[in-house]
């Protein structure tokens, strides 16, 4: 696995010197968010705030078993990319880590750390491991750093920007993505073997696209984007070529998805949203109006309402299993 690892990051860094998107510094980020969790888009909720990456993981809070009891969580992690960051999410452009599905503290969207805690426990600490633009083969490269924080659940959800590329041909391969979720997933099972695992599946883009494809506001400011050209660009056109090419970023999302099942399947702790992500049918009240892509509070809350699904369908069945 450590030879596969290699080979994933490899052929990340070959893909990263043709793919010039902005992004921004992997370390300087997650080190951001960590110490600024609870300051990030605030909106009156208090986020439990985690030590800065340089403190030593405490041995003495409690460990939970593979499938730990919500009340048992003392910790969760989110790895992810914009959506988990919140990115438009408030009023305002940017993070909003208050309205995150995965962290949240906003009432309305209910976040899987708030579900965790439940109603007679504490809230777990948060551990945003997140960037804007993040594809899965670069969180790869913050394993290490997720696993010296050991915390009880890690949530992943990766691969919209894989397939939402500058251009069709920037999109990560199936292969590479299958190989890079492969080597993720089991790095973090390897390294934190009492933790659980979640894997959501990747958003169906394309019924994002349909939600705007006929709304000018939309259409203007995704023709103005560099951002996700694969799937956006020429937005409102209906040629055959431009059809073609969204069938088939269709089809990239699709490969993601069951890279992503296969992958949590292979590991006894690992729970998948077996694709119930990508059955979301989202409203345009979902969608942020700032960029008309990203999830809004509302849309935010319903990825929380599919992950707790998933959590706790997983968790059933591991009881009924032991």
């Amino acid at each position: 696995m450590r030879t596969a690892a290699r080979t994933a990051r490899s052929s990340v860094s070959r893909r990263a010197a043709r793919r010039p998107v902005s992004r921004r510094a992997g370390v300087a980020v997650v080190a951001v968010l960590l110490v600024a969790s609870a300051a990030a888009c605030t909106g009156g909720g208090s986020a439990a705030a985690p030590r800065s990456p340089d403190a030593a993981p405490s041995s003495s809070a409690p460990r939970p078993s593979a499938s730990p009891d919500a009340g048992a969580v003392a910790s969760v992690a989110a790895v992810g990319d914009s959506i988990t960051l919140g990115v438009n999410a408030c009023d305002e452009p940017g993070p909003c880590l208050d309205d995150s599905w995965a962290l949240g503290t906003a009432p309305g969207v209910d976040s899987f750390a708030t579900r965790l805690g439940g109603s007679g426990s504490a809230r777990p600490a948060t551990l945003p491991f997140a960037m804007e633009g993040a594809t899965v083969g670069e969180a790869l490269d913050h394993v290490q750093e997720i696993v010296d924080r050991k915390p009880d659940v890690v949530t992943v959800l990766l691969g919209a920007n894989d397939a939402c590329a500058r251009t069709f041909d920037d999109m990560t391969s199936a292969e590479e993505f299958a190989a890079s979720m492969t080597t993720l997933l089991q790095e973090l099972a390897d390294g934190l073997p009492d933790a659980t695992l979640l894997a959501m599946s990747v958003p169906d883009l394309n019924q994002i696209w349909e939600l705007g494809k006929d709304d000018p506001d939309a259409v203007g400011l995704w023709s103005k984007s560099p951002s996700c050209r694969s799937l956006l660009w020429h937005a409102d056109s209906t040629s055959s070529d431009d059809a073609a090419r969204r069938a088939a970023v269709d089809q990239r999302v699709r490969d993601f998805n069951a890279a992503i099942a296969t992958a949590c399947t292979a590991l006894p702790t690992c729970v998948s949203d077996g694709g119930a992500l990508h059955d979301v049918r989202f409203a345009p009240e979902d969608m942020s109006s700032i960029d008309h892509f990203h999830p809004s509070a509302t849309g935010q809350a319903r990825i929380a309402e599919v992950a707790w699904q998933a959590w706790t369908a997983g968790q059933a069945a591991a009881g009924g299993a032991g």
